[in-house]
């Protein structure tokens, strides 16, 4: 390709064909399907897509690629490649680009910009139907853990709270090229009703603030409340009052939200 891979981009390329038809074939994609892509590199996963869906709208940082885009992408006309920024874009553009407010998003996402990306699309009021991303293998065990396990974390809470996550598929680091020095995998994440709202977030993000504290220790450091007013929430969910957030599952943990937020409104 006579093209030098960018570490400033974390530039990680798929170029396996069985392993990109299987994950389209995974998400379903069809003839009527129009999907977001982030960070298409050198098409590959593009092309596999293109195949299969109605449009394909990609977001490309690096216009060096441009003409390896152009090359790789050039018969299938149900593709545009939009390079800039998708981090910079505005989310009036990214609708014009998409052009329907039925969408999913598939992306190959460079490991350090994986949190700031997915909280973009749990904020958006035009969110699309799923995400499926890839992602390092340990965020993708956060992002699906549940109550008990080791990974088990706020990223699950927010996950399990606004959708469901799965692992659908693990990929080997030698996969990529050039090859990370960690292994990765494939989390497909279907919204649910619930709205994001920054006042739970931070409720939830505050409950895992010192994993080796006890959460009545957390709630009365994150805010003005009293270990004996917060010892009398959990007691009054039948918790104990040496429970740890991390053995709590998102409907739990939003329950005590609700109760904080009445004492605090008193």
């Amino acid at each position: 390709m006579g093209f030098n891979f960018k570490k400033k981009y974390g530039q990680n390329f798929l170029t396996d064909k069985n392993l990109l038809d299987s994950i389209v074939s995974l998400l379903g994609v069809t003839k009527e399907t129009t999907v977001l892509e982030i960070g298409p590199g050198a098409g590959a996963l593009t092309s596999a897509i293109a195949r299969q869906a109605d449009r394909v709208v990609s977001f490309e940082i690096d216009h060096d690629l441009e003409i390896v885009l152009a090359e790789n992408l050039k018969e299938y006309s149900n593709t545009k490649i939009v390079f800039k920024d998708f981090m910079k874009a505005s989310n009036e553009e990214i609708e014009s680009e998409i052009g329907t407010k039925d969408y999913i998003v598939i992306a190959n996402l460079p490991y350090y910009i994986t949190t700031p990306i997915l909280f973009r699309f749990f904020e958006m009021e035009n969110k699309p139907r799923s995400l499926t991303i890839m992602v390092q293998k340990e965020y993708g065990e956060r992002m699906t853990a549940n109550a008990g396990d080791s990974e088990y974390s706020s990223l699950s809470v927010l996950t399990h709270w606004l959708g469901n996550a799965k692992i659908v598929k693990k990929v080997p680091r030698y996969m990529f090229t050039p090859a990370p020095k960690v292994d990765s995998c494939i989390v497909h994440f279907v919204f649910g009703e619930n709205k994001y709202d920054k006042e739970i977030a931070a409720f939830i993000r505050s409950c895992f603030l010192m994993r080796r504290k006890t959460l009545v220790n957390n709630i009365s450091s994150a805010f003005d409340i009293s270990k004996d007013d917060a010892k009398k929430i959990l007691e009054k969910n039948q918790l104990n009052s040496g429970v740890r957030a991390e053995d709590l599952s998102a409907e739990v943990i939003l329950k005590l939200y609700e109760d904080v937020k009445n004492v605090l409104n008193v």
